[in-house]
């Protein structure tokens, strides 16, 4: 056990003076309290009150005050930050560490979450208003799976059936979306590019709801911003074909924001939600159901089934539920193995013409790497958002579908990796580097050699692969350290 330094009445009486009020004011109550705090800290872990004393120092060589704040409290809040996070590294709380940890300036947290600065604000929406600028004009001169969907909302107005025929190259949205659309449908009969416009103004405005969600888990922007650039095609392409993925990444983030403070059935609403939009999500409620969130998975089934139903009511009670069948049964018909050129495993049998038993074994072998590493953390750290992530990216590449613009939903991944510190196995920033060169899209603009066919194919699946690796190899290589009462 290591013992605090013996003190000498000396330095104790200082010590009092300091904290009742003197000449020297805030600063040096804030010293005297970093010191008591570095003894107590010191006391049971070496060395970690030298991150409090260096920070009181800094600051008084730098004729450095609290700002704004009356008292010492915001100086000692600076040494607690230097003080706080070795010591719940130590502890093996990286969560601990980013919480306490947040960068002089950024948001502050409360009761977990992250209340953006008016400064933080205003770069948000500004940097989302010029994003819009950029993404609207490309929107409206292209935006095919938009006015695609469209069509089928245009049926719905004129009670005409929907699921006759799938789309080429493709499948029709859930039927829960062509209502969801009508507003749309509507404003497009006056002006197709107005309704155009609105559709990618709502997927840029819930791409900003899930930064700022993100952001609770990051100790600044930093994170964010290159969690995004690692998607950054697959992101682009969606404004191109004017998807929906931005919808379901900002609802799969509040899921996992929700789930972190164990509110399940709000986190199960949001995945219900994001199954009736698209349907692959769903497949998060097994996740749910691995930590026995039950709750949860029965918000999320209640939500999904009545909006699916729901949504084709205006066919009758019967009527609704034929179009719903209706739109399973092409969807399957379009769906088998080889019949499409998806970029998730299913691909591989049409790009390489590989044996439907290799890639449904290929399937089970991504689902289990993904529980194993659930598992792994059963009994550690629980982060809602690496979990999340981890589900979210293998559901995608166990998907039937899953075009290049669905490796947005890689982006909570992303944050996780980017924004810890724990310790990392070797040969980890090489593959998480070729990993973010394959999802963020940076060697489809024509960087490929011809030897590389293969990978160029299947280039987010094999991104999604290698992604999904160096997340379970970091959970597996994390040691788990239990915490330690002080």
């Amino acid at each position: 056990m290591h013992r605090a330094r013996a003190r000498g009445p000396t330095a104790r009486a200082r010590d009092r003076w300091c904290l009742r009020g003197s000449e020297h004011g805030d600063l040096a109550r804030g010293a005297a309290l970093a010191r008591r705090l570095g003894a107590l800290l010191r006391a049971r872990i070496p060395g970690v009150a030298d991150g409090a004393r260096a920070a009181i120092v800094a600051l008084g060589a730098a004729g450095g005050r609290p700002r704004h704040v009356g008292s010492a409290h915001r100086l000692v809040a600076l040494a607690a930050r230097r003080a706080v996070r070795p010591l719940a590294v130590h502890l093996g709380s990286a969560a601990l560490a980013r919480g306490i940890g947040l960068r002089a300036g950024a948001g502050r947290r409360i009761g977990g979450h992250v209340s953006l600065s008016p400064r933080e604000r205003r770069w948000l929406i500004g940097v989302g208003v010029l994003y819009a600028a950029v993404v609207i004009p490309i929107g409206i001169r292209k935006g095919g799976d938009f006015t695609q969907e469209l069509t089928e909302s245009e049926r719905l107005l004129r009670g005409l059936p929907l699921y006759v025929a799938n789309p080429e190259g493709g499948i029709w949205w859930p039927p829960f979306t062509a209502l969801g659309l009508v507003p749309f449908a509507l404003v497009a009969r006056w002006s197709l590019a107005v309704a155009k416009a609105g559709w990618a103004l709502l997927n840029v405005a819930c791409l900003g709801w899930s930064l700022v969600l993100a952001r609770r888990w990051t100790t600044d922007w930093m994170p964010v911003v290159l969690g995004l650039a690692a998607v950054g095609k697959p992101l682009q392409s969606n404004f191109e074909h004017l998807n929906l993925t931005p919808l379901l990444l900002g609802l799969i983030v509040a899921a996992a924001a929700d789930l972190q403070t164990r509110r399940e059935v709000r986190a199960g609403t949001w995945i219900g939600l994001a199954g009736a939009i698209k349907g692959f999500p769903l497949l998060l409620l097994l996740y749910f159901a691995y930590r026995r969130y039950w709750k949860g998975v029965a918000a999320g089934l209640a939500v999904a089934g009545t909006l699916t139903v729901g949504a084709m009511l205006p066919f009758g009670l019967r009527g609704s539920g034929e179009a719903v069948l209706d739109w399973v049964r092409i969807s399957q018909a379009a769906t088998g193995f080889g019949k499409l050129g998806t970029q998730s495993l299913p691909g591989f049998s049409f790009f390489f013409g590989w044996p439907v038993p290799v890639v449904v074994a290929l399937e089970l072998g991504c689902v289990a790497a993904v529980a194993f590493a659930l598992r792994r953390a059963a009994g550690g750290e629980r982060n809602a958002l690496y979990e999340v992530g981890l589900v979210t990216l293998g559901a995608v590449l166990v998907s039937p579908v899953a075009w290049l613009y669905y490796y947005t939903l890689a982006f909570p991944a992303w944050v996780v990796l980017l924004s810890r510190s724990t310790p990392r196995p070797a040969g980890f920033r090489a593959m998480l580097l070729a990993a973010a060169m394959l999802t963020s899209g940076l060697l489809t603009f024509g960087l490929y050699p011809q030897f590389l066919w293969f990978i160029r194919e299947a280039n987010y699946t094999w991104g999604g692969l290698l992604l999904c690796a160096v997340l379970v190899t970091q959970r597996v290589a994390q040691p788990h350290l239990r915490p330690q009462p002080i």
